[in-house]
């Protein structure tokens, strides 16, 4: 049976129309698209050559002066060339090409990302080893029939025949390659300066519209750059400044401590710690000196989502507050593909945007950090927070409290927080002695060291003078020296003596590991709370051991001695919901500081709250 004919009617779209369709499309791509068009044309065009001969070295010279004023970049590679015969048909029609890419020929290329922003014109000029002349077109915009190749007037071709001596050196050298040289949308516009949208519509926003703001988008752009082929950008026209481009992933290994790539449903987070000194404004990458946050599809950064004065750092919400200045973290979508704007990525299988997969990305992340970020946050945090209570000020409030129970030897005065009190005997002499002196004596006292600021400090810490040969106060020492441990003592986790007062606590016992498994802290926030909460655990033991030796209650040392045993001291921490509580208070105030992100709750944030 013989095939019946088609009988689809021929679309004939006005070209006028098709050229606003198409303008409109343009508008809405990145601004800084048409150089990664032209770029990657021409890695293409050079890996065509290299799937024959894999030792053949690729060149690009991206050379933003190749011509006088106004300047005109252009992008010259020594790649395939085009075919004389072939050229006005692939560089006029949209959707003609003269093979498939390793990309599939999807998405806007150059013809529309190019020819739509430089209504000036496209000049394609094309060199293709063999053949004897080479080949230039120009594509231009036309009011009455929109986007197409410009006929010369006296051969009515598109197509204009090139002399060999005409190629530029590059493809002079290797006897085949292209140039392609952007005219823009007016005559005297200088189409080597940063785009006009680009601060606002394109990958790097405001962080680089330097002279050097094409190199930086191509360093960052590529993520690693093809084998054998050397990229160079010429980015000063008053001497020849030029600088090769080597990628995003080359920059980020140049400047960091360590790395590494955690593995999480549907994608690759690579990560980063970027070195302590690194200097953001000395590098041609956009690297930053406020943290990164990108998505990666097929060896192309497509999005960095980062402020650039650092106020909305979106790492902050990623478990990393005290460090998101320093870590880069890369996320690889895996099953992803773009859309034809290269703005976005859909998952193959579901078409769900890849936006959507972003919370479960970070919690993943958050879950299950790798180690050496975990410490390198934990390290951050010690040093911009204050962990646990000033028992020295802690010990003031009670000797205040208590301070009336007690007469002192002499004339001692006690002053508040004066930091000069009437010495009498207590010094053993008659002089006023400012507490303040260089001279005064160090102790091995939690807190401040010393007397302090007052001779409350004194009375609790049954301290000496610092004046030689003085006597030691005869006036109770309430607050207990302390030592931390991390295994049991005798087999328990809080030993007290009262004689000497002092406190061993075991932070590793089990009513800390209790408590922190059911305050279900988010991970990376794991060792700061535990912290947290043993401090607060030795906190509420010291107030007991010391509110109780202190007060009047008609009772022997020895009695309270019995009363402060290990065993009642245990009791005093079996208020589970009340140090829970506290715990998520604490936690709360240390992060408030470091995460500005309204739009993001704090139970994201720092940790899950408690049922």
């Amino acid at each position: 049976m013989k095939n019946k004919k088609d009988r689809v009617i021929p679309n004939g779209m006005n070209n006028v129309r098709m050229a606003s369709i198409l303008e409109e499309q343009s508008e809405s791509m990145s601004a800084d698209q048409v150089h990664r068009e032209l770029v990657k044309n021409s890695m293409e065009a050079i890996q065509k050559i290299q799937k024959k001969d894999s030792d053949y070295k690729g060149k690009i010279l991206i050379n933003p002066y190749a011509t006088n004023t106004p300047n005109k970049l252009s992008v010259i590679d020594n790649g395939i060339g085009m075919s004389k015969n072939n050229i006005v048909k692939l560089v006029n029609n949209f959707a003609e090409t003269e093979e498939e890419s390793q990309d599939g020929n999807f998405g806007h290329g150059t013809k529309i990302a190019a020819q739509c922003t430089n209504k000036e014109g496209v000049l394609y000029q094309s060199f293709r080893k063999g053949e004897d002349e080479g080949s230039a077109v120009l594509i231009k915009k036309s009011d009455t029939l929109g986007y197409g190749a410009w006929k010369n007037e006296e051969t009515n071709e598109a197509r204009q025949s090139l002399n060999l001596d005409q190629r530029p050196d590059l493809i002079k050298q290797y006897g085949q390659g292209t140039q392609v040289t952007l005219f823009g949308n007016f005559q005297n516009e200088d189409t080597t300066k940063p785009p006009e949208r680009l601060p606002v519509k394109s990958l790097l926003g405001k962080g680089r519209g330097g002279e050097r703001w094409l190199l930086s988008f191509l360093n960052t752009k590529f993520y690693t750059k093809p084998k054998n082929i050397k990229i160079t950008v010429r980015w000063s026209p008053n001497k020849p400044d030029v600088a090769d481009v080597q990628g995003h992933k080359y920059y980020l290994d140049k400047h960091c401590v360590k790395s590494g790539t955690l593995k999480v449903e549907e994608a690759n987070i690579h990560w980063w710690i970027i070195k302590e000194d690194f200097n953001s404004n000395k590098t041609t990458h956009h690297l930053g000196g406020v943290g990164q946050l990108s998505f990666l599809h097929k060896g192309e950064i497509q999005r960095i989502e980062y402020n650039c004065t650092g106020r909305k750092n979106p790492l902050r919400t990623w478990g990393l507050p005290f460090t998101d200045n320093k870590i880069a973290l890369v996320v690889e979508p895996l099953n992803f593909r773009a859309d034809t704007k290269r703005s976005t990525m859909y998952h193959i299988e579901s078409g769900i945007d890849y936006t959507d997969f972003k919370t479960i990305w970070k919690e993943q992340w958050i879950n299950n950090m790798p180690e050496e970020v975990a410490k390198f946050e934990e390290q951050k945090a010690k040093e911009k927070t204050i962990l646990g209570e000033d028992y020295s000020n802690l010990g003031k409030r009670i000797a205040r409290d208590l301070k009336n129970l007690y007469s002192l030897p002499g004339d001692g005065d006690i002053s508040g927080d004066s930091t000069v009190m009437k010495t009498g005997s207590y010094l053993g002499n008659k002089k006023d002695q400012d507490l303040n002196h260089e001279n005064k004596r160090s102790g091995n006292h939690v807190g401040n060291e010393g007397f302090g600021n007052s001779l409350l400090d004194a009375i609790i810490k049954k301290s000496s003078s610092p004046r030689k040969g003085s006597k030691t106060i005869s006036s109770p020492n309430l607050l207990p020296n302390i030592t931390r441990v991390k295994e049991p003592i005798n087999g328990e986790d809080i030993d007290y003596s009262f004689n000497d007062n002092h406190l061993i606590f075991n932070v590793n016992g089990d009513l800390v590991n209790e408590y922190l498994k059911d305050a279900n802290i988010k991970k990376p926030q794991e060792n700061m709370a535990k912290q947290l909460l043993t401090e607060n655990m030795i906190k509420k033991l010291l107030v007991k051991i010391a509110y109780f030796r202190g007060r009047n209650l008609n009772l022997s040392e020895e009695e309270k001695e019995k009363y402060l045993n290990n065993v009642s001291l245990k009791f005093a921490l079996l208020d589970k919901p009340s140090l829970t509580n506290e715990l998520h208070s604490n936690l709360r105030n240390v992060y408030k500081k470091h995460i500005k992100d309204d739009s993001v709750s704090m139970k994201d944030m720092v940790l899950n709250e408690m049922e």
